[in-house]
């Protein structure tokens, strides 16, 4: 019996790639390098991980000679500067919290990204009523498709993982999602292409099909 479902935050909740992006070019650039190519390395190789263990990445792929958590600190800076302001909720968020709340679920994130940027966005958009739990960046240690982040949330919601539904955007979520032994919605992310999501219980084009009867089809 499903009892609580755990949102993935950037790309499942909020449209942050670009701005993501943004943040890790403009802090290349303070390091005088040539970003051409960037943003297709970036969704071959990074998307999933956490943003630490993407400055880690970026660092060595550019020869930059810094601390890779200077580098983070930095696009952290950055990112926030421009993402809140700009940042926009993915279509059907607010309805698929609403109904969920409905049902009497218990809501959850669970995601890579620091603490500061997620909480700054819930209090923006009044959001953080909806969440009992909330695991970032700061919670974890493993990246997806290492299912950690999800164990994390199911145990401080006190339920086991067979009890949770994950939404997720990208396969690395997916796979975390299955391998922690929740069951998955995938919601494609839109800005990454030739994907197999195959593995998720369900597949949605968007938050805005999540319905009383995608509910009942999980509980079977």
């Amino acid at each position: 019996m499903i009892k609580a479902v755990i949102y993935d935050f950037d790309d499942t909740m909020v449209d942050s790639d670009s701005l993501h992006i943004e943040s890790w070019e403009a802090n290349l650039k303070e390091h005088y390098i040539d970003i051409a190519g960037f943003k297709k390395w970036r969704a071959e190789n990074l998307m999933g991980r956490s943003s630490t263990e993407n400055a880690k990445s970026i660092v060595k792929r550019y020869g930059i000679n810094i601390d890779p958590e200077i580098f983070y600190k930095r696009k952290v800076e950055i990112f926030m500067k421009i993402a809140v302001d700009k940042l926009k909720l993915l279509p059907g968020l607010v309805k698929s919290l609403k109904l969920f709340k409905k049902e009497g679920l218990r809501l959850a994130i669970s995601t890579g990204s620091p603490k500061k940027y997620v909480d700054a966005v819930l209090k923006k958009y009044g959001l953080t009523k909806y969440f009992d739990v909330i695991v970032t960046s700061e919670d974890i240690t493993r990246s997806k498709p290492d299912p950690q982040m999800y164990l994390i949330a199911s145990d401080r919601l006190k339920l086991s993982p067979a009890e949770c539904v994950v939404i997720e955007d990208i396969p690395a979520g997916i796979q975390s999602a299955k391998a922690a032994g929740c069951k998955c919605i995938a919601v494609p992310n839109k800005n990454v292409t030739n994907q197999d999501y195959s593995k998720a219980d369900l597949i949605l084009n968007s938050l805005e099909k999540i319905t009383q009867d995608v509910i009942i089809s999980l509980n079977k």
